[in-house]
């Protein structure tokens, strides 16, 4: 356990030195400063200006479209009447506390069946929440611990055999805010399930309705604009996803841009085969593997976007607690070791410190995790369904 431990702390300076990095670069808290223009003028009267470049002239960096669906707006809002700084250092903390309490739920709330010591349970939390993103979230002004935590909640509620419930968290909070990054997630719960097709739409209906009452339709227009601007589809190349490593390894043309769109169709039809396969309580293996692909299929994913991969690293670390010890220490060796690789290759994009400069470990990176997740989940047996399993006794 002291291994775990001193890794995530050392995790945590890698995470502290991207933070710096993008400070460095003069980006630090730009996606929250558009947000919180557009909330600014949706409070006062103005929603229909909400989503247009207006917006941006009220935000303290500037240059940064919102493009958040109106819903999230909704979380913005209450902090929309405190002066910027003030409410992006309490957007910060809220963001950090919510992964945090991804990665202790998970730890603490799965296989209770099983005799697992506070001390692993704590150090599997501490690993998880030690990502290389973690810090960058902060720098950065986003709000990747929402989503976290939808899909902690949603492991939880799928460990207790609750789909719809699971389905519903994970989808409202991936729509609000980051649904290309959870589009594998939620592919491979309906793949596993159909009937939760009927959640993720009720949840998607709920989403359009909120949007159509909070803005009118020229903002709508202009957020989709934003959404579909050249300058935002062009940013496809610098992501840690599929199709940013085919940009990075092809170039442009619409030969790469066809590749990029089949590699990251070929990822969801993977978390869908996942899903099929194992239609039984879900492993965490196969948990761990179906967040990294679905990361791999999005078009836009960043190196601090890597947090949501946390509650999958936490599953997995708290998984092998059941293992015999050679064969546990074996298996929490690798999992801390590719956590260790892919947090070095977040932090290789931005070096030297205040640049960018995307390369193609990262994206290898997570490749060879989905890769080696989705190969044990395949190797393991099915697991009990919840009430099939036994249940923890007092004394």
């Amino acid at each position: 356990m002291a291994t775990i431990w001193i890794v995530a702390a050392v995790l945590l300076g890698v995470s502290a030195a991207c933070a710096a990095a993008a400070g460095a670069a003069g980006v630090a808290h730009g996606d929250f400063d558009a947000r919180y223009a557009a909330a600014v003028l949706l409070r006062s009267g103005q929603a229909a200006t909400a989503y247009s470049s207006l917006s941006n002239g009220l935000s303290a960096e500037g240059g940064l479209p919102a493009l958040w669906m109106p819903p999230a707006l909704l979380l913005v809002l209450p902090l929309s009447w405190l002066p910027l700084p003030v409410a992006a250092a309490i957007w910060d903390a809220l963001q950090v506390t919510l992964l945090a309490a991804a990665a202790a739920l998970v730890a603490f709330r799965t296989d209770l069946d099983a005799d697992i010591s506070f001390r692993w349970r704590a150090g599997a939390a501490l690993l998880g929440f030690a990502g290389a993103g973690t810090l960058e979230i902060v720098a950065l002004g986003q709000w990747d611990g929402v989503p976290a935590l939808g899909l902690a909640l949603g492991w939880i509620a799928l460990q207790r055999d609750r789909d719809q419930p699971a389905m519903i968290v994970v989808a409202a909070t991936a729509l609000a805010g980051k649904p290309h990054l959870a589009a594998g997630v939620i592919i491979w719960m309906i793949a596993r399930r159909p009937r939760t097709v009927l959640s993720f739409g009720l949840v998607a209906i709920a989403t359009a309705v909120l949007s159509v009452a909070l803005v009118p339709a020229p903002a709508l227009v202009d957020w989709m604009r934003n959404l579909l601007s050249p300058s935002d589809i062009a940013i496809t190349r610098t992501g840690a996803g599929l199709p940013g490593l085919v940009t990075m390894l092809g170039g442009s043309g619409s030969v790469t841009s066809v590749l990029a769109v089949v590699t990251s169709l070929a990822a969801l039809a993977v978390c869908a085969l996942l899903g099929r396969r194992q239609r039984a309580a879900p492993g965490a293996a196969v948990f761990a593997s179906v967040l990294t692909l679905s990361l791999l299929a999005s078009p836009h994913t960043y190196p601090y976007d890597l947090v949501l991969l946390a509650p999958g690293v936490v599953a997995m670390l708290v998984s092998r607690a059941r293992q015999p010890a050679a064969e546990r220490s074996l298996r929490v060796t690798a999992i801390s070791a590719w956590w260790i690789l892919l947090s070095g290759a977040a932090f290789v994009e931005v070096v030297p410190l205040g640049s960018f400069d995307p390369k193609p470990y990262l994206p290898l990176v997570l490749i060879a995790g989905a890769a080696a997740a989705g190969i044990s989940a395949i190797r393991q047996p099915a697991r009990a369904s919840f009430a099939a399993r036994p249940r923890p006794t007092l004394g």
